[in-house]
Parts: C-alpha cells; structure tokens; sequence
C-alpha cells in the first residue's frame, strides 16, 4: 500500500486551535522518534533530517489553525527508507506555548495501521495480515479469461461427450460428468414414461355461503354443508373473502355432524368461501 495519511487539527479545551505547537511522534514506550514523511509516495534520496521527503521533527508544529499532517511508511517501503509493521504502536506528545489551556499533552500505544492490509498483487511475500496473502493473488489477473472456453487457473471446461477423458486438470472429468447428465435424465424421464403421482384417496372441495346468522353472543355463524362427509375427521379448511380474494380467520369454526361444519366471524356482510383437503373416508 501507499503511505497513510495521518491528519488532525490539535484544540483546546474549548475547541479552539491550537498554533505553534512544538510536535513529537514516537516509538511506543521509547523516545526514538518515528520516521515520518512530508509525502505520499517514497522519493529517491536517502532519509535523513532535512531531506524533502522526512519531516524534520526538530522543527515540526501546528499551523496557525491548529492543524497537522505527516505520512508514515508501511512494512512495503523500500530501504533504506524507513516503513513500519502493523503491530507497531506510536505515543504522539505535544507542548504548546502562550499560556494556552492545554498547554502539553501525549496519546500514546496507538495504532496507525489498520488491522489488514490491502493485498499487493505485485508481490510475494507471505504475509498474513491480509485476507489472502500477496503470493495467493500474484498476477491473479493473468488467470481471468479473455474469452469464455479459456481455462481458469488451470482447470479446463468440462466437455460432456467425451468418455474416455479422465485427467485432473477440470473440477470432473469429462467422463463423470457424462454419467451424471445420463442418469439425471433417465431420472427425470423414468426411463421414457411420464411421472405420475398417486392421488386417490385425496379430497379437495370448496363450497360457499353469503348469508350469516346472529349468534347468542353478537357474533356470526353459518353452515358449511356436505364437506365433512367424504373426508377425515381432521381437514386442513380455509376460508376466503370471496369479493376480497383474500384469506381470513374466523372467530372459531365446528364440525357439527360429519355432513357439515360451522365457522363464527365478527360481521355478517362476508361471501365466504370454504377449501378443504382431506381424505376420502371408503
């Protein structure tokens, strides 16, 4: 990766900027101050205080609005420039002067990096601090297809009328993948004949009803006639808003006689119609 860009305005207690502030960057836990740069991208001279690149830390300080910024190399930066790993920690120290509120402070054990590194596909190294490591994704893109009957990585596409294939190179052979579509449309023919499936036995009825009776308790029943009696004595029945095309629940619902069934709902202005799947009682 690039060099990070680390930036941040340093204010008071009550916001304000601070300016002038003498800067310091740190090792964590040492006073070996870090190598830090002016730039994104390394240059070719060689660091040492002063070069345009290194920021010279012996004159470094905040702008008159408070505000800093460095960039600080990776364990990528080519010798003898200087770059960090990411396990790296960093104490930041500053000293302010003009009888500012906050006149010096420090944050320290901080972590510049971020945990996992974006893969370089340039690069071989095996480092794990990736999601893949450099040497997985190297030249990667020579490996995508220009042309869609081009292998991939190696792995040749299958070709399904040759049985005398066998080689390693494709995720099947050629042969195995020949017998799988053979028997998947013997399976799906039944060798020529047609699948059928057993539904006798099987009922599947609906009947309807547009006119409720008042119950002793406000609420509304009705009949639903003949339904019962040619099937179990436990139905999966739903009931419709027949206008509405739309399911709903009645309040309760009886089997009164193996010949009808009563379902209750809240109002009485409802066609209804009623589906049954059961059984055939022989």
């Amino acid at each position: 990766m690039s060099r990070k860009h680390i930036w941040y305005f340093l204010r008071d207690l009550q916001g304000k900027g601070i300016p002038g502030a003498a800067l310091k960057l740190y090792l964590a836990g040492t006073k070996e101050l870090a190598t830090i740069y002016t730039i994104p991208t390394s240059g070719s001279n060689v660091p040492s205080a002063g070069s345009y690149d290194v920021l010279d830390q012996s004159t470094w300080t905040t702008d008159p609005s408070g505000f800093f910024e460095f960039y600080i190399g990776d364990f990528t930066e080519k010798p003898p420039k200087t770059g960090y790993l990411a396990d790296q920690f960093f104490d930041f120290q500053w000293v302010a002067s003009g009888g500012e509120p906050l006149p010096s402070g420090g944050l320290y054990d901080r972590s510049l990096f971020p945990l996992i590194f974006p893969v370089d596909e340039t690069d071989t190294n095996e480092d794990v601090d990736k999601v893949i490591s450099n040497q997985q994704a190297y030249t990667f893109e020579e490996h995508i297809p220009i042309q869609y009957d081009t292998g991939i990585h190696g792995l040749e596409p299958v070709d399904v009328y040759n049985s005398s294939d066998a080689s390693y190179n494709k995720l099947v052979s050629d042969d195995l993948m020949r017998i799988l579509i053979r028997d998947l449309t013997t399976l799906i023919t039944c060798g020529g004949d047609a699948i059928t499936i057993e539904t006798s036995g099987a009922l599947l009825d609906q009947t309807s009803v547009t006119s409720w009776t008042l119950s002793a308790d406000g609420s509304y029943y009705a009949d639903f006639p003949y339904v019962l009696e040619r099937a179990n004595m436990y139905p999966i029945i739903q009931f419709y808003d027949t206008e509405r095309r739309e399911q709903i629940i009645p309040r309760a619902v009886k089997d009164i006689n193996t010949s009808v069934i009563r379902a209750w709902l809240t109002e009485a202005d409802i066609d209804v119609t009623a589906t049954i799947v059961g059984q055939v009682i022989s």
